[in-house]
């Protein structure tokens, strides 16, 4: 805001400098600005004099009103002027004066009673001070100030009495301090042997190869060692968190409860076996070491559990292998028995089937006789065949092993005369082959093998009850670990023959015994001798193979393992005709114990066209060949008393080198008999034998050349 005066501009700015000149504060209003500037110009209109004064309402200022004319005379600005009234400024002189007079008195004052205190009151305060410290480091008394009557003297004699207390005092608490000093150290080392203690006996259940478990009378666990958990599966929160019942549900009777008890009271422990449920659901077997022990004044179990799978594996294998052990030894038993009786029959036999088959040769066709001679020839023929069941089951029999693929022989028995009989039979039945084309060839007598498939066939059809499949299968295997089954079978390559029906299975109280000679549950004489299944188990340990039976409810199954071979020489097996093997007069000698066999072979020989003369002896021979010749010896391997058939062999060839003869006997192709062929005996016959296998064998040897025989 601002005005022209007298040609001067009057604003703001100046009106400050002004008020800062002379010391008073100034302030210029236009007539017109507020009501109360209004108001004060009317009255300064209406006085004779040109000012206006007013006292404010604290007292302490003046205010002076002026107004000031415009060119017109007419009164266009009020100037207001505000300084202090004379008595402010009187009083604030005097009030200055009284302050600082009072605030000298009260310093003048406060140092006079601070000296006045440091001289009675600190002073002394002091000296009792330095008499205390005095008698604390010099143990002297405090005659300056407990001689005094004033307050400081009944203080020194207070502080006194204070001080000895103290002294007393604090020579108890050393006292006391030395003992806690050492009770503290006691402990600490205490507390150290325990924490060792502890780590000690934490590092010896973690290194135990057994799970340890901790639990109170109720089953809850309370410790458990890292072997523990990994027994059971679970952590060991899970397991501080559970009870003994989830991981061992076994209910014990109350007669196992009593002898658990009474073997706590006699031998402070107790070993049992159980199962543990883990907790991926598996089965453990374990043996558990329970004893009772008490820790923090809690009677507590100890329990030590051992995994004892292997163990239980061990054994099962163990067992198994005793079993089979057992069944072997007592099939070798039973063989054993056969063999003697077949042997014993097979010479009885020789009569009965040589003499027929040389009279149907002389017979004519119309002969009367020849039917009744073809009868006694058949059945004697079929008492040779069981008499043969007998020999293999012996597993002593003379087998003549020949490369051979099983298929073809499973092919030659499914169109065999006994087979397509046995499906009229039963025409329900379908029998289904799964060949493999790339079998490999096996070292085997197809007589026995197709016998062993005949039975296996047999039995699988009879299991059906007249409806259902037999399924024939062949297939190369590769075992390059041990399987174990009925058997254990070795690692290897092998042909694998197996015969599977789906009709009732065998039960499983039968099964370890189905291999027995004449463990049968059919009717004896409708089905057969009894000597079946034996058969099987004999002929395929005969060539070093295995067998394996597994059985259900609705399937049975037969594997065959035989070892495999690269050889493919097949045997020719064409049958000649019996001009082909007639003799040309040779002199053939028969070396045998048995009057009735020796009369057999030189009658056959002498229908051969051969001239035979027989001995009963080993010795007998030699003597014979001493002053004889003989173009071909036919030796009896099993003569007793005297020299058996090896022995009379290498004492003819010390005198007559290159010897020929072949062998026969019905009981076994043992190693006398492979011994006597290395030394350069021929041709192996089993008796009885037939008039073709025995021109065959003898004209055989005798076509060879001197080299062959050497």
């Amino acid at each position: 805001m601002g005005a022209l005066i007298m040609g001067r501009l009057i604003e703001d700015a100046f009106i400050q400098r002004m008020s800062e000149q002379i010391r008073l504060k100034l302030e210029l209003y236009s007539g017109q600005s507020t009501a109360i500037v209004s108001d004060l110009m009317e009255k300064l209109s209406d006085q004779k004099y040109a000012y206006l004064t007013e006292t404010e309402e604290s007292g302490l200022y003046q205010d002076i009103y002026s107004a000031i004319g415009d060119l017109t005379g007419e009164k266009a600005l009020l100037l207001k002027a505000q300084h202090p009234r004379r008595i402010v400024q009187t009083g604030y002189a005097t009030t200055f004066y009284a302050t600082f007079f009072f605030l000298a008195t009260m310093a003048t004052a406060l140092v006079a009673m601070v000296l006045l205190i440091h001289w009675l009151v600190v002073k002394p305060v002091l000296k009792l001070k330095d008499n205390v410290i005095s008698a604390r480091e010099d143990n002297q008394k405090m005659p300056d100030i407990i001689s005094r009557q004033d307050e400081i003297g009944i203080l020194g004699r207070e502080f006194k009495g204070l001080l000895s207390l103290v002294e007393d005092r604090s020579s108890k608490l050393e006292a006391l301090n030395s003992k806690l000093i050492v009770d503290i150290n006691k402990r600490k080392e205490a507390e150290k042997a325990l924490l060792e203690s502890e780590e000690q006996l934490k590092t010896v259940l973690e290194s135990m190869p057994v799970g340890v478990f901790v639990n109170n009378h109720e089953g809850n666990y309370r410790m458990v060692n890292d072997v523990g958990c990994h027994i059971t599966g679970y952590s060991r929160e899970e397991l501080l968190r559970m009870n003994i019942g989830d991981v061992d549900p076994v209910e014990y009777t109350d007669q196992q409860k009593e002898m658990v008890a009474r073997q706590f009271d006699t031998k402070g422990h107790y070993v049992f076996e159980s199962i543990n449920i883990r907790k991926d659901g598996t089965r453990l077997p374990v043996e558990v070491h329970i004893t009772e022990i008490t820790l923090n004044n809690e009677s507590l179990l100890l329990s030590l559990v051992l995994d004892i799978t292997d163990r239980k594996q061990d054994d099962e294998v163990r067992r198994i292998t005793e079993e089979q052990r057992t069944r072997s030894k007592k099939m070798e038993s039973l063989g054993l028995m056969a063999g003697g009786v077949a042997h014993d029959l097979n010479n009885v036999l020789s009569g009965i089937v040589s003499y027929p088959e040389m009279i149907l040769l002389d017979l004519p066709e119309e002969s009367p006789l020849r039917k009744p001679v073809e009868t006694m020839h058949q059945s004697g023929l079929r008492a040779v065949a069981i008499v043969q069941d007998l020999l293999t089951v012996a597993r002593g029999v003379a087998v003549e092993k020949e490369t051979l693929c099983i298929n073809a022989i499973v092919e030659k028995y499914l169109v065999s005369a006994e087979h397509l009989k046995l499906l009229d039979i039963n025409p329900g039945i379908k029998i289904k082959t799964e060949l493999d084309d790339r079998l490999l060839n096996i070292k085997g007598a197809p007589v026995h093998i197709g016998k062993s498939l005949m039975n296996l066939v047999l039995n699988a059809i009879e299991a059906l009850d007249g409806s259902g499949d037999v399924t024939v299968k062949t297939e190369n295997v590769f075992l390059d670990r041990n399987i174990r089954g009925y058997e254990e079978v070795k690692t290897g390559e092998y042909v694998l023959l197996t015969v599977e029906d789906n009709g009732k299975g065998i039960p499983k109280g039968d099964l370890d015994r189905i291999f027995e000679p004449f463990y049968s549950k059919k009717y004896m004489g409708r089905s057969g001798t009894g000597l079946g299944l034996s058969i099987v188990w004999n002929v395929v340990q005969e060539h070093n193979g295995y067998i394996d039976v597994s059985s259900g409810d609705r399937r049975t199954r037969f594997d065959l393992y035989f070892p495999t071979t690269r050889d493919t020489d097949f045997k020719n097996t064409e049958i000649k005709s019996i001009k082909e093997f007639k003799g040309n007069g040779e002199k053939i000698l028969v070396v045998d114990d048995d009057e009735t066999q020796r009369e057999i072979f030189c009658n056959m020989l002498e229908y051969l066209n051969y001239k035979p003369t027989s001995v009963p002896s080993g010795e007998e021979a030699l003597k014979y060949l001493a002053e004889n010749k003989a173009d071909l010896i036919v030796l009896d391997m099993i003569m007793d008393p005297g020299m058996d058939g090896k022995k009379t062999y290498e004492n003819i060839i010390k005198t007559n080198p290159g010897q020929k003869a072949i062998i026969a006997s019905g009981f076994a192709e043992t190693e006398n008999v492979k011994e006597a062929q290395r030394l350069g005996a021929g041709r192996f016959i089993k008796k009885p034998v037939s008039l073709d296998k025995l021109g065959v064998a003898v004209r055989e040897e005798l076509d060879k050349v001197p080299d062959e025989v050497a």
